[in-house]
């Protein structure tokens, strides 16, 4: 698992939206991945159910390091809760 990036956002690429975890690097765009306009906005809702936070500002160039950040920026650096 890329330990560099978030464990919000790997759970929720791999296990809500299907992405294979090998694709997941911190370099990789959200278009990278295959995550459309419809996707974006999944994930973006599935984080601000999990983290009562708003990421919509998401777009399909964000990549996995900059929504890493964002997250962490946020104060969601831990497991979530009921993990």
């Amino acid at each position: 698992m890329p330990t560099h990036l978030h464990p919000l956002l790997i759970r929720t690429l791999t296990q809500d939206l299907g992405v294979p975890e090998g694709l997941l690097h911190a370099e990789a765009t959200l278009e990278d991945l295959g995550l459309d306009s419809l996707a974006l906005a999944e994930l973006a809702v599935i984080v601000e159910d999990r983290t009562g936070r708003s990421v919509a500002d998401l777009t399909e160039r964000s990549t996995l390091a900059q929504v890493s950040e964002r997250l962490a920026d946020l104060g969601q650096g831990g497991p979530e809760p009921g993990a």
